[in-house]
Formats: C-alpha cells, sequence, structure tokens
C-alpha cells in the first residue's frame, strides 16, 4: 500500500536561489516563504567575499587569495589557483586592508598569502599590513599587464592540457567557468580581441597545450585568435546569459548538482562581476556552477534551471538583494511529491513531479511530471512518465525501468552493470554521468536517439539506442560498446573510444564538425562502413578491429587502421558510400510447385584470439557473447554464442593456451546443418614477476635515495635488518661489503660502515644500499666552574685573569684519540677556536681548566678527536661564562680623543624625510692611549633637504663617557647622497564604455556629439580624463542599423595603456519615420541612511532627474515619489520609488523607475555614517 503520510517536498529552484524545501501532509502546495532563501551576502562587495569565506571554509585553511575588488582584470584568472590551494578568493580595496578582512585572516589561520595582480591592483600598503598583522609568507603574482598576470598565475598549475581563453575587456564570459576551470584546473587565460599577446603565446606553445575553449563569441574574441590557438573550440551564446547556459552544459557531467550558486551577470555599471568572482573558489570546492541571473530571470536561464537543476539541489545566491532580489525566485518552483519510505511498493498515479529518495522502493503508478530517481535497488515497473526521467543512484547504485514509456532519460550516475532498462520506449538518451556509468538494454528495448557526454558503456542484450551521437565528451572519458549496434555512431568530440570483445557496429562516422588531434576506436570486434568526414581529424582502428563493408575519408590516409586487411578508399563528401545494411537471410523460391523452402547455411565462424594477462579469471576473459558467422552465399551475419569451460579446463594462473568452443544460436532463415563452433583460443601469458627493489621505511637511522643515514653506532646488525619494510616480494640482506657474504653472527655484530643493505626483488634483480654511521657523542660539558681571580695579574684597573674548570662524560662508544678545549667570546665555539694548552687532553681525563681574562662573556665547549684528526663538536649545552673580574679598585685616568672614525656614505631615494635616514646612534672614537671605544653623537640634520638630490654633509656632536675629554671639539661627520627623482609612470586599468545611443535616422556624425574626452582608471586608483580621436568611417546616419565606433586614447605625458583600452560607442540608428527618444537608463542615488525619527519631509528627495536618452541626450524630468511604504520610527530599509513626469516624444519603454534607499537607524543612534558613494553600492 501507498503511505498516506507521504511527503511533498517543494523545492525553490533558481530564480535565483536556493533550495527551498517546503513540506506538507496533505498534499497541498505550500505559499512561497522567503525565510528558505539560502543567500550569502555582505554590505558590499568586501564583506560579500568574507562571508563566502566564513561559508566555505569553516575549520580554516592554510592559503588565501587576496584580489582587487575594484578592478576584475587581474583576479579573473584566480578560480582555478585557489581551489588547487583550497583557498578562498577575498577582496580588497587598493591601499587599505580592512579590518574586517584582517578579522578573517587571522580566523582562518592563514600560514601562506597569494595577492593577485601589481601593486597597481593592490598595493605595497596592503601586502605590508598583512605580512605584521597576519604571516610573512605573502607572495604576489603579477605581469605587467593583465594578460601577462593570467599567465602569471597559469604558471603556478603547474602541467596542464586544456585551457580557457577568454576576453581580457569584458567579465562576463570569465565569471561563467570560473567553477569549471577551477574543478579542472585548468588556467584562465586573458586576450585581446584581435592578437593573442606574446606571453600567452608563449605559455601555450611551452607548454603544449593540447586545446584550447574560446569563451564568448568573436565580438569578444575574433577569428584571427582562434586560428592562432591549438584545437580551439568555442562556446558562446547569443548574450552572457546563453553563453553562460552553454558553458555550464557543455560540462555538466563534470557538475554535481547538488550544489548550485547564482550571481548577478550584469548591472547599471556595467561592472557587477564581484560577487561570481569570489564566489567562483567556492563553487569550484562544492563541484557548482556558478549561474548568471539578472534583475529578472533570462529565457536561457530559465531552461538551464528547468532542465538541470533537482528537487533536492540546493542553491545558493550571492550578494545582497540589491543586487538579486527575492521576487523573482517565485518564478520557477520545482516540486516533488517525495517517495521516501525504503521497501513501499507505490502504485497510485501521481499528477506531478515524483522523486524516489530511498533504497529498495518500486514504482507502479503513472508519473505526468518528471521522475527523479536517488535511490538504489529501485524498480520502475510498466508506467509512462509523461516528463523527463533522472537516473542518478550514485557510482554504487543498481536503477531496473522494465515496460516504461518516456520521451527522455538522462543518466546522472551509475555504476557497472547498474542500470537496466527492459522493454523501455523513449526518444532520447543522455548519459551525463559524473562517472562510468553502464546501461544495459534488454527485451526489445527501443530508445531513438543516445547521446553521450561522460564516460559509458552501452550493452545490448536486445533491442537498440537508435542513433548514437558522441558529443561533449573530453579524451579521457572512456566510452564502451558491447553487443550489436544497429544504427549509426557519430562521433563530435574526443573520447576513448572501445569495443569489448564480440562487438558489432554496422555503421561509425567521424563527424564533420568534430574537434580533437585524433581519435582511435580500440578492442576486437567489427564495423560494417566506417566514414572519416572531417578534414582535420584523424581516426585510428586497433589491430583487432575488422570491418566488413567500406572505408571512406575526405582526405587520403585519414582513416589509419593497424589491422592490413583495412583499406580506405578517398572519397568526395557527395561519393560516400549509402549507410551498411546487413545481407538479411529471406527464404527461397520455390520451383517445380514445391512449395518446400530453402535455407543458408553456416560455412565458418569468424574469431580472434585473446591474450590476457596471467592471474585473469574466467569471467575477466571477455568471451565475447556474439561472433560473425560466414553463410552458403558468402555474406557475413551475427550470432549468439555460448562457450565451454575451455581444453585444458581454464586456470588462469596457469601459462599456455585455452581452446574454447563455442556453440553457435543461428538467426531464423539459417541452418547449421555441419554443426559449426566457433572456436577461440585464449593465450595466458607468464607471470610477470615483480622488479620492485626498494627500502620503504626504516625505523633505525633515516632512509635516503641511496642510503640509509644516522644509524647510531653500536646498532646490531639484526636489529637494522629487523627494522627495514622493503618492496612487496623483495628481500633484504645485510653484507660484510658490496658484492661479499652476509654477515655471520648478525645478533652480536655492530653495523659498521663498509657493510650494504641487499634488497632482492622477486625477479631476481637487485639493488644495494650503503650505511653512513652516526657516532655517538660524549654528552659534554657537564660541569663548568668559575674561580676567584688568580694571582697571576691583579693589576690596578685590569681585571684579572680566572680560573675555568670543566669536567665532561667520556665516550664508550666511539674512537676517540684525544679531546680540546674551544672557547670564544660572545658566541658559540666552532672546532677551530681551541685554547691554548688544552689541544692534548687525554680520553678518559674527562676534565680540563685553563685562565681567561675576567669579566668577559665566554662560551666553552669540547671536542673529540679521533686517530685520523677528524674533529666533532660534543652535543651536550654550549655553556654561557662570565668569567668574575678582580676585587682590585681601579685608578681613574682621563683620555683624550685624538680622531673620529670616517662613516660610509648613505644614499637614499629623493623625497626621503630626514627622520628616515637612520643615522648611526654611536661612532667610533680612538683615544690617545690607543684604544678604540663608540660614543653617543647628537646629528644637526638643519642643512638636510631630502626633496633636493645632492650631497650633504650632516655633522653630528659627541657624547663623551666618564674620563673622555675632546679638547679638540671633534666632530662625527655623515655623508648622505640624495638621488635624482624618479619619473614614474601610471597605466590606465579601466575605462567605461559609453552607454549605447540610439539616434533619428538621418542624424549626422557631428550631431552624435562624441565627446572628446572621458574619465580613465590609472594603476593607482586615481582618474584623470584623457582625449579621445574617434574613427567615424563607418558611421552612417542615413542607413538604419547599429555601428559600431572606437577612439584611440590621447594620453598625457607619463601615462601609458598597456592594455591598449580604447572607448567604445555603440549607436543604433532608427529607421526613417520613428522621431521618438526612448529613455534608456536612470542614474543611481545611492543608499542613504537617516536617524530614526526622521520625517519623509526631511528626506529630500529630488523632483528632478537627469536622465539619459538613446540619442545620447540628456534632459532633465521631473519625478513623482511614492513615499507610503516609509516609517522614519521604525528601523529598517525602505526602497522608495519615483514616476518619471515625460515630455512630449520621450517615452519610457522598459517603465524605468527612479529609486532611492533609505536606511534607517535604531533609536538612540545619533550618529550618521558613510555607507558609500553613489555608484558603488
Amino acid at each position: 500500500m501507498e503511505s498516506k503520510k507521504l511527503k511533498i517536498k517543494k523545492a525553490l529552484s533558481l530564480g535565483i536561489v536556493t533550495s527551498i524545501i517546503l513540506i506538507t501532509r496533505s498534499g497541498s502546495v505550500q505559499a512561497f516563504d522567503k525565510d528558505h532563501i539560502k543567500r550569502i551576502w555582505g554590505q558590499d562587495r568586501y564583506e560579500t567575499s568574507i562571508k563566502i569565506s566564513q561559508k566555505g571554509w569553516e575549520q580554516g585553511s592554510e592559503y588565501v587569495i587576496i584580489a582587487s575588488g575594484g578592478g576584475y582584470a587581474d583576479a579573473l584568472s584566480a578560480a582555478p589557483l585557489a581551489k588547487i590551494k583550497n583557498a578562498s578568493i577575498i577582496l580588497t580595496k587598493k591601499n587599505n586592508l580592512d579590518d574586517k578582512v584582517l578579522e578573517e585572516l587571522k580566523r582562518l589561520k592563514v600560514k601562506h598569502v597569494l595577492i593577485i595582480g601589481g601593486e597597481g591592483s593592490v598595493s605595497k600598503n596592503v601586502e605590508d599590513m598583512i605580512k605584521k598583522n597576519v604571516t610573512s609568507d605573502v607572495n604576489r603574482i603579477g605581469g605587467e599587464n593583465r594578460y601577462e598576470t593570467s599567465v602569471k598565475v597559469a604558471e603556478q598549475l603547474g602541467e596542464v592540457k586544456n585551457v580557457f581563453i577568454v576576453s581580457g575587456e569584458n567579465y562576463a564570459d570569465a565569471l561563467s567557468v570560473g567553477s569549471i576551470a577551477g574543478i579542472k584546473g585548468m588556467p584562465i587565460i586573458l586576450t585581446e580581441r584581435d592578437n593573442l599577446s606574446k606571453e600567452v603565446s608563449n605559455y601555450i606553445n611551452d607548454n603544449n597545450i593540447a586545446k584550447a575553449y574560446i569563451i564568448g563569441g568573436t565580438a569578444s574574441i575574433g577569428e584571427e585568435v582562434k586560428k592562432a590557438l591549438p584545437m580551439s573550440e568555442r562556446i558562446n551564446g547569443l548574450d552572457r546569459y546563453e553563453t553562460n547556459k552553454n558553458v555550464v552544459e557543455r560540462f555538466i557531467s563534470s557538475f554535481d548538482l547538488k550544489n548550485v550558486y547564482i550571481a548577478l551577470g550584469d548591472g547599471q555599471t556595467g561592472n557587477e562581476f564581484a560577487d561570481a568572482l569570489s564566489g567562483s573558489s567556492l563553487a569550484a570546492q562544492k563541484l557548482a556552477p556558478i549561474i548568471l541571473a539578472d534583475k529578472s530571470l533570462q529565457n536561457s536561464t530559465q531552461k538551464l534551471i528547468e532542465e538541470n537543476i533537482l528537487p533536492t539541489s540546493s542553491v545558493n545566491v550571492l550578494g545582497g538583494n540589491f543586487n538579486i532580489p527575492d521576487d523573482i525566485m517565485k518564478d520557477i518552483n520545482i516540486s516533488a511529491k517525495f517517495l521516501d519510505k525504503a521497501g513501499e511498493v507505490y502504485s497510485n498515479a501521481i499528477y506531478g513531479n515524483a522523486y524516489i529518495s530511498q533504497d529498495n522502493i518500486t514504482l507502479k503508478g503513472d508519473v505526468k511530471g518528471n521522475l527523479y530517481i536517488e535511490g538504489n535497488n529501485v524498480l520502475v515497473s510498466n508506467i509512462t512518465v509523461g516528463g523527463i526521467v533522472y537516473i542518478n543512484p550514485s557510482k554504487d547504485g543498481k536503477i531496473t525501468l522494465d515496460s516504461v514509456k518516456s520521451d527522455k532519460i538522462v543518466v546522472l550516475s551509475g555504476s557497472k552493470n547498474g542500470i537496466d532498462l527492459k522493454n523501455v520506449k523513449s526518444k532520447y538518451l543522455n548519459l551525463r554521468s559524473r562517472n562510468m556509468a553502464s546501461v544495459n538494454i534488454n527485451d526489445s528495448t527501443l530508445i531513438e536517439n543516445t547521446k553521450i557526454s561522460s564516460p559509458s558503456t552501452l550493452e545490448v542484450n536486445s533491442g537498440s539506442f537508435g542513433n548514437i551521437e558522441i558529443n561533449d565528451t573530453f579524451d579521457s572519458d572512456k566510452v564502451e560498446f558491447k553487443g550489436v549496434f544497429d544504427k549509426p555512431v557519430t562521433i563530435k568530440s574526443e573520447a576513448n573510444l572501445n569495443m569489448i570483445s564480440g562487438t558489432t557496429i554496422y555503421n561509425v562516422i567521424l563527424d564533420s564538425h568534430a574537434i580533437a588531434k585524433k581519435i582511435k576506436f580500440n578492442g576486437t570486434g567489427s564495423f560494417g562502413n566506417v566514414y572519416n568526414k572531417n578534414n582535420t581529424v584523424s581516426l585510428e582502428l586497433g589491430a583487432k578491429v575488422s570491418v566488413c563493408g567500406v572505408i571512406e575519408g575526405l582526405l587520403k590516409n585519414s582513416i589509419i587502421s593497424d589491422n592490413i586487411n583495412n583499406k580506405m578508399q578517398q572519397k568526395n563528401t557527395n561519393e560516400f558510400s549509402s549507410l551498411y545494411i546487413p545481407e538479411k537471410v529471406r527464404d527461397g523460391g520455390s520451383s517445380g510447385g514445391s512449395s518446400s523452402s530453402s535455407y543458408l547455411t553456416v560455412s565458418s565462424a569468424i574469431v580472434s584470439d585473446i591474450n590476457v594477462a596471467n592471474g585473469t579469471i574466467l569471467n575477466d576473459i571477455g568471451l565475447p557473447s556474439t561472433v560473425s558467422i560466414n553463410l552458403s552465399n558468402n555474406t557475413k551475419t551475427t550470432a549468439a554464442v555460448t562457450w565451454d569451460g575451455g581444453t585444458p579446463a581454464y586456470d588462469g594462473t596457469k601459462a599456455g593456451g585455452y581452446t574454447f568452443t563455442g556453440t553457435i544460436k543461428v538467426p531464423e532463415g539459417v541452418k547449421n546443418t555441419n554443426n559449426v563452433k566457433a572456436i577461440m583460443k585464449v593465450i595466458v601469458g607468464a607471470p610477470v614477476l615483480s622488479n620492485e627493489k626498494s627500502i620503504i621505511s626504516t625505523n633505525i637511522g633515516k632512509l635516503s635515495e641511496e642510503n640509509i643515514t644516522e644509524v647510531p653506532a653500536g646498532t646490531k646488525v639484526s636489529a637494522l635488518k629487523a627494522g627495514l619494510k622493503v618492496s612487496d616480494k623483495a628481500s633484504v640482506e645485510i653484507l660484510t661489503s658490496a658484492g661479499s657474504t652476509v654477515v655471520e653472527d648478525q645478533e652480536n655484530v655492530d653495523v659498521a660502515s663498509e657493510m650494504v643493505i641487499k634488497v632482492t626483488a622477486e625477479d631476481g634483480s637487485s639493488q644495494d644500499y650503503s650505511i653512513i654511521i652516526t657516532p655517538i657523542m660524549p654528552e659534554v660539558p657537564s660541569t663548568f666552574t668559575v674561580n676567584a681571580p688568580t694571582s697571576k695579574d691583579n693589576k690596578v684597573n685590569d681585571d684579572g685573569k680566572s680560573r675555568v674548570l670543566i669536567t665532561w662524560t667520556d665516550s664508550t662508544t666511539i674512537t676517540v684519540d684525544h679531546y680540546e678545549i674551544v672557547a670564544k667570546v660572545g658566541s658559540v665555539p666552532t672546532v677551530t677556536d681551541t685554547v691554548s694548552g688544552q689541544t692534548a687532553i687525554a680520553k678518559g681525563t674527562g676534565a680540563a681548566s685553563f685562565d681567561w681574562t675576567a669579566g668577559e662573556n665566554l662560551h666553552v665547549a669540547v671536542v673529540a678527536v679521533d686517530a685520523n684528526g677528524l674533529k666533532t663538536l660534543c652535543k651536550g649545552a654550549i655553556s654561557n661564562v662570565i668569567v668574575a673580574p678582580d676585587t682590585q679598585t681601579p685608578i681613574a685616568t682621563t683620555k683624550n680623543i685624538t680622531s673620529v672614525g670616517k662613516l660610509t656614505d648613505i644614499e637614499i631615494e629623493n623625497g626621503t624625510p630626514k627622520e628616515a635616514l637612520n643615522l648611526p646612534a654611536l661612532v667610533p672614537v680612538t683615544l690617545d692611549n690607543g684604544s678604540t671605544i663608540n660614543t653617543g653623537v647628537t646629528w644637526d640634520t638643519t642643512s638636510y633637504k631630502g626633496s633636493k638630490a645632492g650631497t650633504y654633509k650632516i655633522e653630528g656632536t659627541l657624547t663623551l663617557p666618564a674620563n673622555v675629554t675632546n679638547s679638540k671639539n671633534l666632530k662625527a661627520v655623515q655623508n648622505v647622497i640624495v638621488k635624482a627623482p624618479v619619473v614614474t609612470t601610471k597605466n590606465i586599468i579601466f575605462i567605461q564604455n559609453l552607454i549605447d545611443l540610439t539616434v533619428l535616422n538621418g542624424t549626422t556624425v557631428e550631431a552624435l556629439n562624441l565627446p572628446a574626452k572621458w574619465p580613465a582608471t590609472l594603476e593607482d586608483g586615481s582618474e584623470i580624463m584623457v582625449g579621445i580621436t574617434w574613427y567615424t568611417s563607418s558611421y552612417d546616419g542615413s542607413k538604419a542599423g547599429t555601428y559600431k565606433i572606437e577612439g584611440t586614447l590621447i594620453l598625457p605625458e607619463n601615462i601609458t595603456n598597456s592594455n591598449k583600452f580604447k572607448v567604445v560607442q555603440n549607436i543604433t540608428v532608427k529607421a526613417p519615420g520613428i522621431k521618438t527618444r526612448d529613455i534608456i537608463v536612470l542614474p543611481y542615488f545611492g543608499d542613504t541612511t537617516v536617524l530614526n525619527g526622521t520625517a519623509v519631509e526631511a528626506l529630500n528627495l529630488p523632483a528632478e532627474v537627469l536622465v539619459p536618452l538613446e540619442d545620447g541626450s540628456i534632459i532633465t524630468i521631473g519625478v513623482t515619489w511614492d513615499t507610503t511604504s516609509y516609517d522614519g520610527s521604525k528601523a529598517g530599509t525602505y526602497r522608495l520609488e519615483g514616476t518619471l513626469t515625460l515630455p512630449a516624444n520621450v517615452t519610457n519603454s522598459k517603465n524605468l523607475k527612479a529609486v532611492q534607499n533609505v536606511i534607517v537607524k535604531a533609536p538612540g543612534v545619533t550618529t550618521k555614517d558613510i555607507m558609500f558613494p553613489p555608484g558603488f553600492g
């Protein structure tokens, strides 16, 4: 019985967002509830990037990527690098690191920071703040321009085969590939429209890039660029949303649609890239696509959602309600009746979508909508599905469809022998699984068309897959065929194709639009006809692939076969032979009035020997289920075959030949009067012996590439041998020396350095490893004693000598000839810092003493010396000895300064302030007794001018210590050399295109009022006006149409344009007779924040607004505000809209309204904060 407590879960997909699951018990549809929205957003793009980081990296991350939030170009290429580093992408302002960003970096516990772009995008100040407050490991990845930067990022990805090529002048296309580039580890390379930069071209050539995916149409990337790229494939659409749809669908098998991310794809400034940019790393982490949306859903976006998002997909919006409003979420609902009781049989019809979420469920009731299957061991039997059947049981699941009718079946996942179709009727089957999925058809299943877009196995036992198209696959995708395929197999993209033994494919066609270097069909089986209709891609056939019919290609040698019996014919496009149809087996005619029937007979069976590796079990041999048979009329057909167990009985562990005999099941109209058998020889190869002879690990000493190091002296041979782990099936012995015999009495013999470790592989080959002994040094020094001053030197004003006593523990495990004492003032001594008279201390003495000047900071150690003179510093603490001074009272004497030491000149950059000179605090002076001391100095910098190049002599007055005089009033002198000022250039990093114009027919080029100057953003964040030289020769105001007019920039001194920006004005000339002018856009006023209690009259809403018209003119239009929703006494955000008062001949076809967001603060808050300037919301 069907459960009466079935849940109906309503998932609100796309629209923007999120998987909203609404649950009812009665089957009614619950109203839209915006509280279920999963939205990741902040007050601005910078905080949104932080929220994304917090969502995706809750436990922290060693890496983070910092990118500019003010310009998209540098960071567009960061997504794949973020994926391989498991890093979030956090946006920053150019010159300042926000406190919230700093807090997030600390929360992540970041160890490594990667900054994308030069200092014109992210300043040195930001880098220094990160180094100071987070981590010193900060690396910048940037080039001279955005194109070189994208190459520099690509180089960080290591070895790659394929790349994405996107426009460096428009961000939208690149946002579509951010997540898939991360998932596949493919670089995103920026290019100009009409030519590849030298850096990009060199990268592609130097890295042997096999294939380039061009994202966007010819308006973004021209055909000349496409021709310069290897095996290029263009993915584009009519606009950015259709391009986004086509990108997602091209790589659909690589996505896990449990998660989907939605981001704004366009906006008022044309620069709304930030949320999708920072979200691409999170989407790649979740194996999810990013879908671009607008204020309302485009048709292409809506279709993408309806065909690909599941009722349980978690759809998350990136950014706030201002970017993507909640309202459009109501546009699409994917609702489904959940069949979620394990083991249940559901028999009632479902008048909508159905979702099978549990295991061992049987469905026997028709489904009017889509059927989603995610449970394991599910049986769908004897039903009709009005919509699409989605099969998604995971890589280990099993699904059976028995007597099911559906127009379309989509396989999202599966396993080996995991999907059975029995007596199924469908117009379309699409395999786009993330893993290798196997579909078996039985009981006369009939599919009209099959598209393979992922690794797949198709097996025919009874029925047909129809016309098969291999499209949107990749070179690593394995596609296998087993059985008889009666309809054409058309290859439209690269793939790893294989026939399982006994397979027959009537027709194979390499499509004229296929993009690949070459395509090879391997395995064992036969084709009818083979056609290559492509003039750039070759088709290769394996040695065990036979062809019964013709082999035809456009170009000579475009079909290559390892089977010498396969011969190709060159044909023109209109000369290809008809598709292969095997000779039909028919009844014979009658004669002499006789009605007896005549039959064709089997003359022989066609089989090939199989070679298998030693250890192959019987079920893995791959004995064919069908064989080709020769008939008495010299034609061929296919027959089923049943094999015996082999003679002798098959044993895959024993090398040799095994003969299998197959009983043929002949088709109707054929007799096997001679009892012809299929004979196949299976040859088992000799066992392959392992040649692995490595040391895997050791628990004694350390393992290096060619030896075992740091084996402690005194280690027994047996212990070393027992501690070694070697390759599987390999053995190990310790030899007395290289090429000698095994060490005897290993329990009692110590390891010696001349011994070797011999590892012998299973195949008898061996490898020797040397042994390096680490001596056990004495633990010294153990005791230091400092006595009172001796009587050797007790003069007044001269600290005396003190006696230093040392004791240590003698070594019993190494060969020591004698010991030496070393000492050094102020730092650790080396073996050469010997103490006079302490260089021949006999072994076993264990003690020494010597005198040293009192009052000095002395470090002392013991050195062991062997018979060959090798000196080793003994291990143990190096002591710090303060030698005590004598107790005599000094006699004060006065010393005079005779000279001041010369200081090294200081060379500094122009503009260095005097505070940054770093003048020395001490200078050396020579006294009249010949000694030298350091004394303090006070510098006079009044003559210094850091902004003027030249050499400045700065004098300093000496600060005299006690008993020191300066009778000559000597001065310290420091020469400071100020360099000439450096003239720096600033590069343009952004030019905003002009708003598109629509003008009346007949408008002259002079009347277009093209601007003579236009704002340009420089790398330091500043903005200047640059002149424009317009090229208007293509414009004709008397002809209706769209014209693209470009202007080159007139650069001021010290300003560069390495990105080759141009100003673009798109102009649409109306048809003759059209006189009205339409409003094309409204200015954005920016949010305004007011105190609680502010009356509506005090808002000072503008009574008029300036609006641009489609002909390029700007006029003032009145506006009437609707303030009914505003309540100044309640905190919150109010969206106020204004209706425009239109003058004559002005239209508002888009029904645009003026918008002012008003944020009312909470009661008691008396300050007003600047949120952001207009245009940056």
